[in-house]
């Protein structure tokens, strides 16, 4: 399987601290690197590396997209939707994205003792899911309704699904947790080491997509776009920030369902170090917050017909019943992203 790594990065040190703790698995599994800098020219060398490693900027945007090099945002991780467009027109069968504040955990945590590409193979072929669930069903949220056991909360009806048809897994994070930036200051000390779960995301129902760490096949490209966000080539602002990997899950998610393909989440976990501020953070979200709250159930609404990745990703686009200024350039961008496929 020819794997390849997508890192956005704007940090020449956090770039090269990962590109430095990666080096055995990059190299063991004989991984090419995709490094898409948010910078309108290459402003920091990487050195000579014994991998294959590609370092973009903004000007291989224009280069290769010409008039269209709009639809990949400045400012914001999701420039790495240029990662992806590369990778997948180079022939790999299986995309990794990692920000570039991500490194590998059995460094920090001994009892994630695997090698992390070997389990992202594993998990995009034919994965074999043990899941719990609970025999008892609450009535009531937050609220321990009359009768409901104690004793035997702990019940599971266990259920296993086999050779499931995997197109995404959403890896998680130890350390510092992906949290919205509310969160991050009301919990400003959190981290987490263990408590992840393995779950499948059940038909029907959407996930909040982390960017941070992702793997999917590569038929999944022409409907996985991060959305316009940050800034414009101009430089002028979107109107909307740091969703750009939610919102894209959503679309994603919506698709999946229908084509009948499945999502996984939990392993392999990743070793987060924070690199963003949490105050920035909440300006960059709050415009985003209200529509964030609808957007899903819109996006439930659309009825989708056609059969493949790039036609519903464009029919999606097209029925997307949003007209404002942000969302009508949106759907351009992508129909001109399935376009390139």
């Amino acid at each position: 399987m020819k794997i390849a790594l997508v890192i956005p990065t704007i940090r020449e040190n956090s770039i090269k601290r990962f590109l430095q703790e990666w080096d055995e698995e990059i190299k063991k599994h004989r991984l090419t690197c995709f490094i898409v800098e948010d910078n309108p020219t290459v402003t920091f060398d990487l050195g000579e590396k014994d991998f294959n490693l590609f370092h973009y900027s903004w000007e291989d945007f224009k280069k290769d997209l010409g008039k269209d090099e709009w639809i990949i945002p400045r400012r914001n991780s999701s420039i790495r939707s240029f990662g992806f467009l590369k990778a997948y027109k180079m022939g790999f069968d299986i995309i990794v994205t990692l920000d570039d504040d991500c490194y590998p955990i059995n460094k920090y945590l001994s009892f994630y003792d695997y090698d992390y590409f070997d389990l992202i193979i594993k998990r995009l072929n034919s994965v074999t899911l043990e899941l719990e669930e609970e025999k008892w069903e609450p009535t009531v949220l937050k609220i321990r309704s009359r009768g409901y056991p104690y004793k035997n909360e702990s019940i599971k009806n266990k259920k296993i699904f086999n050779g499931l048809n995997v197109i995404l897994n959403h890896g998680l994070w130890a350390n510092i947790p992906d949290l919205d930036s509310i969160n991050q200051i009301l919990n400003f000390n959190m981290t987490i080491e263990e408590y992840f779960i393995d779950k499948l995301i059940p038909q029907g129902k959407y996930f909040t997509m982390c960017g941070m760490n992702l793997a999917f096949k590569k038929e999944a490209v022409p409907a996985l776009y991060f959305l316009l966000m940050g800034e414009d080539e101009r430089g002028n602002k979107y109107p909307y920030d740091r969703f750009d990997d939610i919102w894209a899950g959503i679309f994603f998610k919506k698709i999946c369902d229908h084509l009948g393909y499945h999502i996984v989440s939990g392993h392999p976990i990743i070793w987060h170090d924070r690199a963003s501020n949490y105050f920035k953070n909440l300006q960059k979200e709050a415009t985003g917050i209200e529509m964030n709250e609808k957007l899903w159930k819109i996006v439930d609404e659309i009825k989708l017909t056609k059969n493949t990745f790039k036609e519903c990703y464009r029919e999606l686009a097209e029925k997307l019943p949003l007209n404002d200024d942000y969302f009508s350039k949106l759907k351009r961008a992508m129909i001109i992203w399935s376009d390139l496929f």
